[in-house]
């Protein structure tokens, strides 16, 4: 019986893109072979091969290398494809008297490799046939026995962040290596996943399979190396690469990846247009999003919050080379604004008072009705001593990694705003806060790393600075989801945002008017 068979006797139904698949890597059927759809699928996927020596296209799919979008149904398929070996695979002089076959199933925490043998054992139960070849059903493993030889299969999940691979020593009818791109020691730290692949692969028995899957991360690692040696051209392995709109047709998923794409293009790709993330330094925020954010459509800096709104603090302390930062936000009618941002540098060859700095915050955050500060461990002790004067709690803060997604993906969703930087004319205009913030966001930069990380490089600046507005900026943002923030309860001084926003279009068309008369 051929896998694909098999699945149809499971009431398995393939979509177009995933029967192509299962018939190359699982039935065996040479992409030179195929006739019609499913030829055209198999070239999407594996690229136009020409027909292989048998010898040799048995050889290559003993590993199968999965470079798949999310929600392709990468790992259902690879789970009951194990199910399918444990049941069918020749074992016939491939055990000693007595032994085990095995079959192994990986995943960076065991919580996801049990999901997959949940799969199979799911399967297993349903079909009357195999669920009275069950002798053990655990979350620990399922073990079967087959009724053509009388011989016992355990299929056992592990988390590949324990230290490797338990399968030495067993014979192997199978490896699911599920997610590799985001294997990683978790005692070391380590990615670990050649090392996985070289302790369990030569223990595969001939008729098994190997499969390395995962969507994809950074164009590095294990996964990444056999893609690029073996797709379009099988030499140690046979690769397939697709997104998850070339194996799925389901119109619901199909828009749900239309959606994300809509959200978030550079993501999307990655997650489900199954294309490489860069490992080289690339933005972390893009000019359409600054766009979004700094769209005008906030009121000014100070506009105080009214009652009802929630508010929310970030600061960026430092007293010596670093500014020492404020931003407030609120929150109403489910948009958050940016109403206050301040920054208090170090004069040359000085340092700041903590205390003068610190009273100040702690005064301003009162006036907005503020709880308390989300803030880092930085220069602490200054701070929770003026807060707690004022009857304030200080909150830690999350790595600058953490706040600063927050922020992008609020500014994604279109739920935070800021006001617009002002048009400067003369150095007698106010300081352009908004635009100093969106000159440090546009500044910070992002990379990728292997095992599922991302590095946020914080560029300084030539007066010192290191971004500490943005961070400021982000925390507040962070500390309002994560926290909770304020609620306003009563009314503020009058501080009517309509009139702060006349006057602040008439000062920018005076320095705009004096700016085009000193032109002439």
């Amino acid at each position: 019986m051929l896998f694909t068979d098999f699945l149809e006797e499971l009431g398995v139904r393939l979509e177009a893109g995933q029967r192509a698949f299962c018939r190359v890597a699982f039935d065996g059927v040479q992409v030179a072979d195929l006739q019609g759809e499913d030829r055209g699928w198999a070239i999407k996927i594996f690229g136009d091969l020409p027909r292989i020596p048998d010898e040799e296209w048995a050889f290559v799919r003993a590993v199968i290398c999965i470079v798949a979008g999310g929600r392709s149904g990468k790992t259902y398929l690879c789970s009951l494809r194990i199910l399918y070996l444990a049941l069918t695979l020749d074992l016939e002089g491939k055990l000693a008297p007595g032994e085990e076959a095995v079959a192994i199933i990986l995943a960076p925490r065991l919580k996801e490799a049990q999901l997959s043998l949940k799969y199979i054992a799911g399967q297993a139960r349903k079909n009357p046939d195999i669920k009275r070849l069950i002798v053990a059903d655990t979350a620990d493993q399922l073990v079967l026995r087959r009724p053509q030889d009388g011989q016992l299969v355990t299929i056992t999940p592990q988390a590949a962040g324990a230290g490797g691979v338990s399968g030495r020593g067993k014979t192997l009818i199978a490896v699911l290596m599920d997610e590799t791109c985001f294997f990683r020691d978790a005692s070391s730290g380590v990615v670990n996943d050649d090392a996985i692949f070289d302790a369990a692969e030569p223990r595969v028995i001939e008729g098994g399979q190997t499969f390395v899957s995962s969507t994809p991360w950074v164009a590095r690692g294990l996964l990444h190396r056999k893609w690029k040696e073996n797709h379009g051209h099988p030499k140690t392995a046979l690769s397939a690469h697709a997104s998850t709109r070339n194996m799925r047709t389901n119109a619901l998923q199909l828009r749900k990846v239309d959606n994300a794409y809509k959200k978030d293009p550079r993501n999307a790709a990655i997650e489900f247009g199954a294309e490489w993330g860069s490992t080289t330094v690339e933005l972390f925020f893009t000019d359409a999003e600054l766009d979004s954010l700094f769209d005008g459509s906030a009121p000014p800096l100070g506009t105080l919050p009214r009652p009802g709104s929630t508010v929310a603090a970030g600061g960026d302390l430092g007293f010596v080379r670093n500014s020492s930062s404020l931003a407030i936000v609120v929150q109403a009618r489910g948009v958050v604004r940016l109403a206050h941002l301040e920054e208090h540098q170090p004069p040359k060859g000085q340092k700041l008072r903590p205390s003068v700095v610190c009273k100040g915050f702690a005064e301003t955050l009162a006036r907005y009705g503020c709880a308390g500060l989300v803030a880092d461990q930085h220069e602490r002790a200054s701070l929770e001593e003026y807060l707690s004067d004022a009857d304030l709690s200080a909150y830690d803060a999350p790595s600058s990694v953490d706040a600063l997604v927050a922020l992008r993906a609020a500014v994604r969703e279109g739920r935070v705003k800021a006001p617009a930087p002002l048009e400067q004319t003369d150095e007698e205009a106010p300081a352009d806060l908004p635009g100093r913030l969106r000159e440090q966001l546009a500044g910070i930069r992002q990379k990728r790393t292997v095992g599922d990380g991302l590095a946020v490089v914080l560029p300084t600046a030539l007066d010192g600075s290191h971004c500490d507005l943005a961070v400021a900026f982000a925390q507040a943002v962070w500390g309002l989801g994560a926290v909770g923030g304020a609620e306003v309860d009563e009314e503020k001084e009058e501080d009517l945002w309509e009139e702060r926003h006349q006057r602040e279009v008439a000062a920018r068309e005076r320095r705009l008017r004096a700016r085009q008369e000193r032109s002439w």
